[in-house]
């Protein structure tokens, strides 16, 4: 049953628990209140309970905890903070289960502890490192190639290893030897450094395509 981002009011029905078949229960991004039945531990079934973020309050019923632990980020005896996810503010965003999706693949980190920051943009050394992961993820860590000199990134860069990799393989540019970290990447720039990363210019990664 998926009654998320529906905008309800009022507390969640304890009527629920006499639908002992139910399996799986999406509540979050409504504006429930009041405590969490008791009663939904019953539900023999249930292996999976989404409730966060609401404006509920109390704890969170011990029989619920293996079916909340996918999603239930907070403190158990007080879920009035609690919220959905690894970042506490993207509940807003039509992009969460992307977000959320790519936290779990490890590319991304968030910008600080529990938030995405998902209205920030993303410059060059952000990106290299998002590709990178993402490679990571779908094949294997890629092989940085040898050194390039690039004026503008320090032996101790902690994108340093990214950025070697996306110019080594045409993935990003860096005219002059310049990899500008700080540069903001446009729609266009991303599309352009997809593209080649997907395709064939980085050997072993056709397996982004599609093609075995």
């Amino acid at each position: 049953m998926d009654l998320s981002r529906n905008r309800l009011t009022g507390e969640i029905p304890v009527e629920l628990a006499n639908v002992h078949s139910l399996n799986m229960l999406f509540l979050y991004g409504n504006q429930l209140t009041g405590e969490i039945p008791a009663e939904l531990g019953k539900l023999s079934a249930l292996n999976r309970f989404e409730f966060c973020p609401n404006r509920l309050t109390g704890s969170l019923p011990s029989q619920l905890h293996y079916a909340a632990r996918y999603n239930f980020f907070g403190d158990p005896d007080d879920i009035s903070g609690c919220f959905r996810g690894r970042f506490s503010d993207d509940a807003d965003s039509v992009h969460e289960d992307s977000i959320e999706q790519i936290a779990q693949w490890g590319i991304t980190t968030g910008c600080e502890e529990n938030r995405f920051c998902p209205q920030r943009t993303v410059n060059r050394s952000q990106m290299s490192a998002f590709l990178y992961r993402a490679v990571t993820h779908l094949h294997r860590a890629p092989d940085p190639g040898g050194e390039v000199r690039l004026s503008d990134v320090a032996d101790d860069a902690w994108y340093r290893t990214n950025a070697q990799w996306a110019v080594n393989n045409g993935v990003m540019r860096a005219p002059g030897g310049s990899f500008n970290p700080r540069g903001a990447v446009t729609r266009a720039d991303m599309a352009e450094m997809l593209v080649v990363t997907t395709g064939d210019v980085v050997p072993g990664l056709r397996v982004w395509a599609g093609v075995p």
